[in-house]
């Protein structure tokens, strides 16, 4: 069975929109994108919002809340690097060095 070209259209265009939004979350800063999701938080524990402005903003708030947790992440995996590669000197110091790391490992 094939598929229907416009069905196919259709798809390429939302991933194309979804790659958009990622790419733009991806900018905007931990703390920006932490302050919005707390309003959206808000704005949803309020209850007063239309059910379509509703789940639009709870459909924004699950992309921040795994943007910022996939930020926490890399920054976790930041640290325990430093930690693993951190040698103590003779007078127990201990001295940092930074490696470069691929963000997708």
């Amino acid at each position: 069975m094939t598929a229907d070209p416009a069905q196919n259209g259709a798809e390429r265009k939302r991933r194309g929109k979804r790659s958009a939004q990622h790419d733009a979350e991806a900018s905007q800063p931990f703390e920006e994108q932490l302050e919005e999701l707390d309003g959206i938080v808000t704005a949803l524990e309020d209850g007063r919002l239309p059910l379509e402005e509703a789940l639009a903003l709870f459909e924004r708030g699950m992309r921040l809340a795994k943007s910022c947790q996939d930020r926490l992440d890399a920054a976790e995996l930041r640290v325990r690097r430093l930690r693993a590669i951190a040698p103590v000197d003779e007078a127990d110091e201990i001295t940092f060095s930074l490696e470069d790391f691929d963000d997708d490992e």
